[in-house]
Parts: C-alpha cells; sequence; structure tokens
C-alpha cells in the first residue's frame, strides 16, 4: 500500500463511527442528501496523491469523529468491509486493461 495505513485499532474505530454516523441517518431515502454533509467534504483536487488522499481521510474521520460525540455508538462486531482503490477509472482509460479481483 502506497500510504500508511492508521493502526488497526484506530481503523476498526473509524469503522465503527461511519457504522454509526449512518445508522443515525437511517431511514436512508436519498444517500446524497442523507449520508452527505458539507463538514464531511474532502478538500482535495481532482487527482489527489496517495498523501493528499490520505489527510482527507484522517481529516474526514477527525471531523465525523467531532460530530458524533455524545451520541451512541454501535457495537464491535465482526463483519466485512468493501474496500477500493483510490484513483483507479477506467473513464480515463488507465485502468481499463485490469481485470484484478481485489
Amino acid at each position: 500500500m502506497p500510504f500508511d495505513p492508521p493502526a488497526k485499532n484506530e481503523v476498526r474505530r473509524r469503522l465503527l463511527e461511519t457504522t454509526s454516523w449512518c445508522l443515525a441517518k437511517h431511514p436512508i431515502r436519498d444517500p446524497q442528501g442523507d449520508l452527505r454533509t458539507p463538514h464531511l467534504e474532502p478538500a482535495i483536487e481532482d487527482w489527489p496523491t496517495f498523501a493528499e488522499l490520505n489527510q482527507a481521510v484522517s481529516v474526514l474521520a477527525t471531523t465525523r469523529r467531532t460530530l458524533l460525540s455524545g451520541q451512541p455508538n454501535v457495537e464491535d462486531r465482526e463483519g466485512r468491509v468493501l474496500i477500493c482503490e483510490f484513483n483507479m477509472s477506467i473513464t480515463s482509460g488507465e485502468s481499463e486493461g485490469d481485470e484484478r479481483v481485489l
């Protein structure tokens, strides 16, 4: 991985906070309006570097943590996580031939 990921406990904490954020917005009728907020909009360029993405994710997680303070958190349970590769896009052509399955 090209950037330094947070420690395992921080990743788990961020996942629980993300779940808490989404559950607080339930029922979700409009994902663009119900789950998004201008406070969590990352300030990044169109083609950010991995360092810029890493910084934007850290800022987002810290801001979300602040917005969730005082609200109940979900319990820590086992589950699955979908992972995506940032800056991988077939619209610009650079990954059209890439058929890897993650």
